[in-house]
């Protein structure tokens, strides 16, 4: 509510007396306002690289506070610049409404600049979320705080046709709630549009159907080649989910060479025994089911969201709720590293980058 004597002010029926109650229509209209840097303020910059600058800026209507990341048009190879582009066009207004999404909100350009505005989510990412909780979370905390959200954003894109091609921890992001959203929708694809026959992605989250495929050069689409699915992700979310409770991916080894054979070939225990004796049976049930190697055999999103394990800590949810905080704190005091354009431990580029140097396909 407005402090007393405050009356709530108005941009063309937007209400800004707290833009924290704002409601997805809102955000939607405040975003049409914003067509360049003057109609931000209080600019701090929150991250750099080789291509971009991210700043943390308030909206001066509203007081909206904004992540704005500038490409640097020089820097931008034409596949950088495709990534940017289909993050900015990826989703339309109607798709970008939904509560655990964290996409870019508007865009615009000038001589030098290419500039992406999304929200400012000030609690970093998921990755930070391990980081500060030591390394892995309560299974309660991993399927209440960041699964049950991320798989309900994928239900969502999925149903449109998009696929994202790079869940990971540093995608998704944590908002000033503690809320979990997807974002980085640069490797994302719209199945209807395109088609899926690359190698692209992050090493370790990269399902087996996407590494099998033949190597192609960069921009070049193979001929003749049998695409790949939303399924992609669905394998993307039982590696996450390994790695929430167990604190590193399960096939994640120094040698990328060795990594990607043991994603084709290499099967989970088949016995108790074989697992970190910290997890539960439940536990060990979803991530097997969701990480078969037959993506037609592999859990949907959907099917994740219903699995007992998942419902025993998320019956209470539904899509259109906030999670409540588990006792892990969440302190990350920064915008997520990912935001940036030198990325971190996570390894991500398309098939010709992932055997010289792994380093991401954008910038």
């Amino acid at each position: 509510m407005p402090a007393a004597g405050q009356k709530p002010s108005k941009v063309a029926g937007l209400n800004t007396a707290m833009i924290e109650d704002r409601s997805d229509e809102d955000l939607a209209l405040m975003a049409k306002y914003w067509r360049g840097l003057a109609d931000f303020k209080d600019r701090v910059e929150i991250a750099n690289g080789r291509a971009s600058i991210v700043w943390a800026a308030k909206c001066i209507r509203t007081s909206f506070l904004a992540a704005i990341k500038a490409y640097f048009k020089n820097k931008l190879s034409a596949a950088n610049r495709l990534q940017v582009e289909r993050e900015i066009n990826i989703l339309d207004e109607k798709a970008r409404a939904f509560k655990y999404l964290c996409p870019v909100l508007a865009s615009f350009e000038d001589t030098a600049n290419m500039y992406l505005v999304q929200e400012y989510c000030q609690k970093g990412d998921v990755l930070q979320m391990l980081e500060d909780a030591g390394g892995r979370l309560k299974e309660e905390e991993a399927a209440k705080l960041v699964l049950f959200p991320l798989l309900s954003a994928l239900k969502h894109i999925h149903a449109l046709g998009i696929v994202h091609r790079d869940i990971k921890p540093e995608n998704l992001f944590v908002d000033a709630d503690g809320l979990v959203k997807l974002g980085d929708f640069g490797l994302a694809i719209n199945k209807h549009t395109e088609r899926l026959v690359h190698r692209i992605g992050t090493l370790d989250y990269m399902a087996p159907e996407i590494l099998m495929l033949p190597v192609s050069a960069q921009g070049e689409e193979p001929v003749g080649q049998k695409e790949y699915d939303e399924q992609v992700d669905a394998w993307a979310c039982g590696i996450l989910t390994y790695e929430l409770l167990v604190g590193k991916p399960p096939f994640e080894v120094e040698d990328e060479a060795v990594t990607c054979a043991m994603i084709i070939w290499s099967e989970l225990p088949t016995d108790r025994s074989g697992w970190p004796a910290h997890l539960t049976d439940d536990a060990i049930h979803f991530i097997s089911k969701a990480l078969v190697k037959s993506p037609e055999q592999r859990m949907t999103v959907g099917e994740m969201l219903e699995h007992p394990w998942i419902r025993s800590h998320t019956a209470h949810l539904d899509a259109r709720h906030q999670p409540v905080s588990a006792t892990s704190p969440v302190t990350a005091k920064h915008l997520s590293k990912n935001h940036a354009v030198s990325f971190d431990k996570h390894k991500t580029g398309n098939a010709t980058e992932m055997t010289q140097s792994m380093t991401r396909l954008a910038v």
